[in-house]
């Protein structure tokens, strides 16, 4: 489970990120010249840095789960019970319809499950499209091993060179669809036997390209 972070590590690790944020924005802006990438690597960075000075001290037991990390990099740092540090992806902003939690269950009860990692953006949509309800009702497998309860030999013994994965049918016969996809495409091919109307779906996040990360090396 993750551990909680103390009141007086919260405010220490607060201080700590943004002492070290004031002491490098002047530079970034100078070197930098608000090139977006630039800006997301500098952040992990300073994150990086924040972590490094608060877990030297004994009581420090988490990396502090800050809205603006999660906001730039879509994920943020924390350690596990090991006081290894791992990667989370931030919280599903959108409310499940009913239809979409009808089909979560249905795949559930039906043994499909989806492969993702922390730090792929399509990842990141598809749980979007689901909502945070049907989300967590899916059965979703962490592929890379930075990420909370990373699970990285049972992808790869899957055959997941991609992100996110859908496996879909039994063991004894199974396919796998790669690629984010609409949830009108997995009731299809999952075989759901209700309808799904893609037009009832409320705040659906833009596309953002090609629909899937490729396996990092």
């Amino acid at each position: 489970m993750l551990l909680i972070l103390s009141f007086k590590r919260l405010l220490l690790c607060i201080y700590l990120l943004l002492s070290i944020m004031t002491t490098t924005t002047l530079a970034w802006n100078v070197n930098h010249h608000n090139k977006p990438s630039a800006r997301r690597q500098w952040l992990a960075n300073t994150v990086a840095a924040a972590i490094s000075v608060a877990v030297a001290t004994p009581v420090a037991v988490a990396a502090p789960p800050f809205a603006i990390i999660s906001e730039e990099l879509g994920y943020f740092p924390v350690q596990n019970d090991q006081g290894r540090t791992v990667f989370v992806a931030k919280r599903i902003s959108r409310e499940s319809s009913d239809q979409a939690i009808q089909l979560a269950k249905y795949l559930n009860e039906n043994g499909v499950a989806v492969y993702e990692t922390y730090w792929c953006p399509h990842s990141a949509r598809q749980r979007e499209l689901f909502g945070k309800q049907a989300w967590s009702i899916l059965k979703h497998v962490e592929c890379s091993p930075q990420g909370y309860l990373g699970q990285p030999l049972m992808c790869q013994k899957e055959g997941i060179d991609g992100y996110p994965t859908w496996k879909l049918g039994s063991k004894k016969n199974s396919e796998l669809l790669g690629g984010e996809r609409p949830l009108s495409v997995l009731a299809e091919a999952s075989g759901f036997s209700g309808t799904f109307d893609e037009s009832l779906e409320q705040n659906v996040p833009p596309m953002i390209g090609s629909g899937s990360c490729q396996l990092k090396k």
